[in-house]
């Protein structure tokens, strides 16, 4: 029997906190977690004057200190998709059966300006699933 999935919805700066938020819980549920982060835009064209591999390349290595936190307790994997960041979330979720969702309660990154309201909300709204909410700090705040 395989082992169930719980999607992390990281986005950066704070997928350090999401993901030590989320250890406990996949520890516990002994479940796989699966690392989401939707870069902003519609899927690369043969048309595009922007380099996906680019912005993929800069997600990847800004998210390994977190896979690499999570990969010495237990199997873990990340997956940058492209789209709109609700939608792609839960379709992500809705498409690997994932039992429970989990992400920040604070996304302060450029993400935010192209949702209307706040990104939990929007995902919690939307849930047809469990959602975990992991506070994370302003950058600079104690």
């Amino acid at each position: 029997m395989s082992r169930p999935v719980i999607l992390v919805a990281v986005d950066l700066p704070h997928a350090d906190e999401i993901c030590r938020g989320a250890l406990p819980v996949a520890q516990a549920m002994h479940a796989r977690l699966v690392l989401l982060h939707v870069l902003k835009g519609a899927p690369a064209s043969p048309r595009s004057r922007l380099d996906p591999v680019e912005g993929e390349d800069a997600a990847r290595q800004a998210l390994a200190p977190a896979c690499a936190l999570l990969a010495e307790h237990l199997d873990v994997e990340l997956v940058l998709i492209r789209g709109e960041v609700v939608k792609g979330i839960w379709d992500y979720a809705r498409q690997r059966n994932a039992i429970m969702i989990v992400v920040g309660s604070d996304i302060t990154t450029n993400m935010i300006q192209t949702l209307q309201g706040s990104f939990t909300r929007s995902v919690l709204r939307a849930a047809t699933s469990p959602v975990l909410v992991i506070p994370t700090r302003e950058l600079g705040s104690k």
